[in-house]
């Protein structure tokens, strides 16, 4: 008599193979992080040097959210957080906002400086997980950060 035969088996079977199927599903194709973001309205997210850009900033506070492609608390802010219509639509109203992903070596501006993402998160931002969302005041300085992931409410209190 074999495992499967009996119905615990069965249904062991039956989950390894969801399992399997779940996890076997990724795409090949690489994107930009930010081209799967949402838009809400005329919604568009800022390069780094536009928060640092404070002559020409539309609006007076910016937001940087730093994560990581890897990161399964980024992916979940990415697919809850910043796709809900009230978080989005207090980003778009009162932020300049970017994301970036902190362990990415692509180079981004940094005051008057250029430097990878992975430096910067590491020796301006100081950044100790993943995600962080960090607001700059209006001459474009480090006010606070908040590590963590945050459900759609509890983020929409964040930006308040």
């Amino acid at each position: 008599m074999n495992s499967y035969s009996s119905p615990y088996g069965l249904a062991l079977a039956f989950l390894l193979l969801l399992c399997c199927l779940g996890c076997s599903t990724h795409s090949t194709a690489q994107k930009n992080e930010i081209d799967d973001l949402p838009r809400a309205g005329s919604f568009s997210w800022v390069s780094t040097a536009a928060i640092y850009d404070t002559i020409s900033a539309k609006k007076p506070v910016s937001v940087m959210i730093v994560g990581a492609s890897w990161c399964g608390w980024c992916k979940l802010l990415k697919s809850k957080a910043l796709r809900d219509s009230t978080v989005m639509g207090m980003l778009d109203q009162w932020f300049n906002a970017c994301i970036i992903d902190g362990n990415s070596d692509s180079m981004i501006v940094v005051g008057d400086s250029t430097m990878s993402c992975y430096a910067a998160v590491r020796e301006v931002f100081h950044v100790g997980g993943y995600p962080t969302t960090i607001f700059f005041n209006h001459k474009a300085t480090k006010s606070v950060s908040y590590p963590g992931y945050y459900e759609p409410d509890q983020y929409a209190n964040l930006l308040y």
